[in-house]
């Protein structure tokens, strides 16, 4: 199993920043929003930074969550990057393009 921040997206999760195997969910801000930011007959960027103890989330082009994680015990400082697909399915996802950027330490 996985543990660690998970950028959630699919119907009643768009936008949403959980910890999976921890503190559960830390960002909900755009749920009700979801409708108007997604593409539901297309392809969704969506785009995640982690810099420090900050996260930003975005979803084609709209800021979804921004968290500043000052748990010192508990925010993640390490891990690995994982793609997950939930059961009991009955959708299909595709990845595409997916890029992984190291930005310098300050």
């Amino acid at each position: 199993m996985v543990k660690g921040y998970q950028a959630d997206f699919g119907n009643g999760l768009w936008g949403k920043l959980y910890e999976e195997g921890g503190r559960g969910v830390l960002a909900f801000t755009y749920k009700d929003k979801a409708p108007e930011i997604k593409k539901d007959d297309g392809r969704n960027t969506y785009r995640i930074t982690a810099k420090g103890s900050k996260v930003t989330q975005e979803i084609n082009g709209t800021v979804t969550i921004e968290l500043d994680d000052q748990d010192e015990k508990k925010a993640a400082k390490e891990g690995i990057i994982a793609l997950q697909y939930h059961s009991p399915g009955d959708f299909e996802v595709r990845f595409k393009n997916i890029r992984i950027k190291l930005l310098e330490a300050k």
